[in-house]
């Protein structure tokens, strides 16, 4: 009971926690009572099918729960409800605020941390939204509460309808909502980072806003861009500078990869990924190779070609399918050329009601008549080429456009 006699309870993003104790018998004890606030469609399939799972698959670090259709009763609606075990100890936040400036009790956790993400690992699940109140540390062990975003592979096509803390997660995710086994590398890799950095140097504490750790949002979207990446980056710990660049590095591309926090942390690199453009970057985040040897315009518009899921781009299948339905070609386009870049400029597709035309024999490719007298060299752009007609019309109208200026300034004299 809280001070006005009302039962303890504490409000989350999604629900609403009560705390109470199931009486004297066989598992008695305290345990918590999950009520929702704003229905969610698919809720009780994906935590029926996380039960079956883990069944079969038990994870240790996840707190064990049990969901009911009727939980609570309010006039004749019946509300569910997720009832789980109380876990002692204290949050990761509350964890690591008392424990600055002892590196081995930081550093330890950061090994225990590692551990923990691999076994999610290795039984095929995520958690989906790890950040410092969702994990808890009683001594030497590790547990993970409100599994409500927990993916597991009976309920992957079950969105669970929200992304987690923004200051763990990707912004892409954030963003678009993408949900797999491996969306937990990313924020896992941030917790590591955290841990690891406030060991090194206590003073990190000072970016930490009651919300995050260390790092935010803020800083993700703005990798390389904002001051705790340069105090990273001087850390007395090398691997804490390492592992600060592979940060910088997973916020720049896409948060659709195929690894985990053990992986990066075995290799030290990410898994080949389409570039991802910060929504308010403006510019190409990350750059693919061909970049450096074309136009910037042409790298974005390749860019965006290799990554359908960039800022304000696809953001689901469905939406995917209907944007490739409009750029798909109408039979009035089918008489464009259509050739790839090793068939020159000659390849072209037949517009409907032409007939087939026959296969032409390969020819080589025939030297072309050299001029009786070459053309004057005239102005050249770069590369060598002579100019086009409509950059000579541009420079014309530029020099009409000075003289009536010139005209009109004297007249008005």
């Amino acid at each position: 009971m809280d001070n006005f006699r009302l039962p303890a309870s504490v409000e989350g993003q999604t629900a609403i926690v009560f705390f109470a104790s199931t009486g004297a018998g066989a598992g008695a004890g305290p345990v918590v009572l999950r009520f929702f606030k704003r229905p969610q469609p698919s809720r009780a399939q994906r935590y029926h099918a996380l039960e079956t799972y883990l069944r079969a698959q038990p994870v240790e670090v996840f707190a064990k729960f049990a969901w009911s259709d009727e939980g609570v009763r309010v006039r004749d609606t019946w509300w569910p409800m997720v009832r789980m075990e109380h876990v002692p100890g204290v949050s990761l936040g509350e964890f690591a605020a008392t424990n600055l400036g002892q590196p081995a009790e930081l550093g330890g956790l950061a090994d225990r941390w590692r551990e923990a993400a691999r076994l999610l690992t290795a039984v095929g699940v995520a958690h989906a939204d790890l950040q410092r109140d969702n994990v808890r540390v009683a001594g030497t062990e590790l547990r993970l509460i409100d599994l409500d975003a927990a993916w597991v592979p009976g309920a992957a096509r079950l969105h669970p309808g929200e992304n987690g803390h923004r200051h763990f997660q990707h912004p892409e995710r954030i963003r678009t909502g993408h949900w797999d086994r491996h969306v937990d590398a990313f924020s896992a890799l941030v917790i590591y980072l955290s841990l690891k950095a406030l060991a090194a140097d206590a003073g990190l504490w000072a970016h930490h806003n009651e919300e995050n750790l260390i790092l935010s949002d803020h800083d993700f979207v703005n990798a390389g861009a904002t001051p705790i990446w340069t105090r990273l980056a001087a850390s007395p710990d090398l691997e804490v500078r390492n592992l600060s660049t592979l940060l910088e590095r997973f916020c720049r591309q896409s948060v659709k990869v195929s690894t985990d926090l053990d992986t990066l942390l075995r290799t030290r690199t990410l898994p080949v990924a389409a570039v991802w453009l910060a929504p308010e970057a403006g510019r190409l985040e990350s750059s693919p190779w061909w970049a450096g040897t074309v136009g910037s315009e042409t790298a974005a518009a390749a860019a965006q070609t290799a990554d359908p899921f960039r800022a304000g781009q696809v953001a689901s299948p469905s939406q995917a399918a209907s944007s490739n339905q409009a750029a798909a070609p109408s039979q009035a386009d089918a008489g464009v050329q259509a050739g790839s870049w090793w068939l020159g400029s000659t390849a072209t597709t037949a517009a409907p009601g032409d007939p087939p035309r026959p296969p032409q024999p390969h020819q080589p490719p025939q030297p072309s008549p050299r001029p009786a007298s070459p053309p004057s060299p005239g102005p050249q752009r770069a590369g060598g080429q002579p100019p086009s007609n409509n950059w000579q019309a541009a420079m014309v109208l530029a020099v009409l456009i000075a003289v009536v200026l010139l005209v009109i300034i004297l007249v008005g004299r």
